[in-house]
């Protein structure tokens, strides 16, 4: 099961840490968001990652949500397709994960994005403009 969406945000969050003594981890933007032209797997350093698809359907593959969630905070991804190409950029889920009910997300035009947050079992979209 997937869905098609039409979101254009462009944030993102990284990596956490946990500040020292505090229980609550602390999510860091990534710097720079990251240029992708192949098939890629995000980890928690990531934050937002710009896919052109031009050449080929581009699959971007989420890590598994409870490793990107500690003390009731998730970390925040987004997807953004960036080339004019009929390809389809595709955000797929861990296998036994949803996000939003879906097994993956299609991003079909260019500049579409999706901004997406682990809930610690699975992703919740924040924004599909």
């Amino acid at each position: 099961m997937s869905t098609t969406v039409d979101p254009r945000a462009n944030t993102g969050q990284g990596s956490s840490s946990s500040g020292g003594s505090s229980a609550t981890p602390i999510w860091t933007f990534a710097n720079n968001p990251v240029a992708k032209t192949a098939n890629y797997t995000m980890t928690a350093q990531d934050g937002t990652i710009k896919v052109d698809a031009t050449g080929a359907q581009r699959t971007v593959f989420l890590p598994d949500a409870s490793t990107v969630y500690a003390n009731g905070m998730g970390q925040v991804f987004t997807v953004k397709k960036i080339d004019s190409s009929a390809n389809n950029v595709i955000i797929q889920a861990t296998t036994g994960q949803m996000i939003d009910g879906f097994n993956n997300v299609i991003i079909s035009q260019q500049w579409d994005s999706i901004t997406i947050q682990s809930s610690g079992m699975g992703w919740d979209i924040l924004s599909t403009i």
